[in-house]
């Protein structure tokens, strides 16, 4: 249930940045992109986190994981601060 709300709201606020982000005549090109970078991080994380869990075990694979959630937190909220939102 949670995984629907919240990929619901991410994929709604992905493609409101991306018609920011993109002019009218180039929105296809941008809604593109962002489909196809998902697609690779999606493919790359299962990847990574296949060849951790093997390696380092389950504990360890959730805390990396945890770790590169926080890292893109911290990126997110320091952005929107040069943005001024």
């Amino acid at each position: 249930m949670m995984h629907a709300a919240t990929f619901g709201s991410f994929h709604a606020a992905a493609i409101h940045f991306v018609q920011r982000s993109f002019g009218p005549r180039q929105q296809g090109q941008g809604q593109a992109l962002y489909a196809a970078l998902s697609g690779v991080g999606g493919a790359l994380g299962a990847l990574y986190s296949g060849y951790s869990w093997n390696a380092l075990g389950p504990a360890w694979t959730f805390a990396i994981a945890s770790l590169a959630a926080f890292a893109a937190a911290v990126m997110i909220v320091t952005s929107r601060k040069e943005e001024g939102v």
